[in-house]
């Protein structure tokens, strides 16, 4: 290991997730939306830390902090290079499947090029994604039907929708993981749904703390799409969340979908920070990613 005092040391892993989301802050410090997702995470953790299985890892050091869950891309946040070469390090020591990573751009290209080293996995650029936040909601059309609170009757609907939200996205999860989580969160009162007759669309959210939340995911039915169903149902949803005393709100989409950004944009979120996601992959030659 290097001596040079910019290089981190040591890595320390935490069993308890509020401790390590205090211990993460080099992975998000002036980010904001960043911050909400470890503190989403580990707020979630920290209730149902009995229930995943396998553990997720939760680790930091100097300059750095990551958080991986199975079959989910690692992620890094604002982490260093030093520092996420280090964590890549230490997260190799588990034989892991981890199919990307997920952060700033320097700091993933130096996890990824060390989990190389390790495991011989190329990585490919998948996608940027785009960090936004909002603190007051514009006025957008309404169309037919109105939000509700999702209800035990509306979770076979909802576990489709999921599933095909995470296809869409080029996303993997397990039937049995959605089946899993989603009837928790439904119970939870974290997913509302728009009704127009039927159910079209359904958000989720999530508090971060008392201060901040964030709203995911975000699915309108194919046959029901284009008549302003998700953006009314985020903006919905987001007065609701500031009227129980968020004062911030954040939400995540890719930077390659035109109609998510400007349906965001609309209802009045605006970009805070950017982050990429690469995979990775068996391919020697897949390196090449975009400037």
């Amino acid at each position: 290991m290097s001596d040079r005092p910019d290089v981190p040391r040591h890595v320390t892993r935490h069993r308890n997730p509020l401790v390590f989301l205090r211990a993460a802050r080099g992975a998000y410090r002036g980010d904001p939306a960043t911050e909400s997702v470890y503190a989403s995470w580990a707020h979630a953790l920290a209730q149902n830390e009995s229930r995943v299985d396998p553990p997720i890892y939760l680790a930091s050091c100097t300059g750095g902090a990551a958080l991986h869950r199975a079959a989910a891309p690692v992620l890094i946040g604002r982490s260093a290079p030093a520092a996420a070469a280090v964590l890549a390090d230490d997260l190799a020591r588990d034989r892991r499947a981890v199919p990307g990573v997920i952060g700033s751009r320097a700091g993933c290209l130096a996890f990824a090029r060390r989990w190389r080293r390790h495991t011989g996995c190329a990585h490919r650029w998948r996608m940027r994604l785009r960090q936004h936040g909002l603190t007051s909601v514009a006025a957008v059309p309404v169309p037919p039907g109105a939000m509700r609170v999702a209800a035990a009757a509306d979770v076979p609907w909802i576990i489709g929708a999921q599933l095909a939200f995470r296809a869409e996205a080029g996303m993997s999860e397990r039937p049995s993981e959605v089946a899993a989580v989603v009837p928790g969160r439904v119970a939870g009162g974290e997913i509302r749904v728009w009704e127009d007759g039927d159910v079209v669309a359904y958000a989720g959210c999530i508090a971060v703390d008392a201060a901040a939340a964030r709203i995911a995911p975000v699915y309108t039915a194919p046959d029901a799409r284009g008549r302003g169903y998700a953006a009314a149902l985020v903006a919905a949803l987001a007065r609701e969340l500031l009227a129980c005393g968020h004062r911030a709100l954040f939400l995540t989409a890719d930077a390659a979908n035109p109609t998510a950004n400007s349906l965001y944009a609309r209802v009045g979120f605006a970009l805070v920070s950017e982050q990429e996601h690469f995979d990775f992959v068996a391919e020697p030659d897949a390196d090449a990613a975009p400037d």
